[in-house]
């Protein structure tokens, strides 16, 4: 699905604006998402915003838009939830050839 995702509507500038006229003080965009897709160009996989899909650092159009509207800027990352899913405590196969063995 990435690959064919191309953002022709995407629009920062509007988005951000309006947050802006609806009082906020700040603009938060995701940088990297749980399943570690990166909204930047990072060196460690092809599984982000610059290789596949837009092929641009969508954190970056958040950042200029939210300067030009006067409003604090902060990146976030979601990969609590990776180590949470991926826990040990999902364990082992509870069949098949690796049955009973830690993951």
């Amino acid at each position: 699905m990435i690959p064919t995702f191309k953002g022709e509507k995407f629009d920062p500038e509007n988005l951000v604006g309006a947050y802006k006229r609806a009082g906020a003080k700040y603009f938060m965009s995701m940088g990297v998402h749980h399943d570690n897709f990166n909204m930047w160009n990072t060196p460690n996989h092809r599984w982000n915003a610059v290789a596949m899909g837009r092929k641009r650092m969508s954190w970056a159009c958040f950042q200029k838009a939210a300067v030009k509207h006067g409003l604090r800027f902060g990146v976030s990352e979601h990969l609590w939830l990776s180590y949470r899913w991926f826990a040990l405590s999902h364990g082992s196969d509870s069949q098949g050839p690796l049955q009973g063995r830690a993951l």
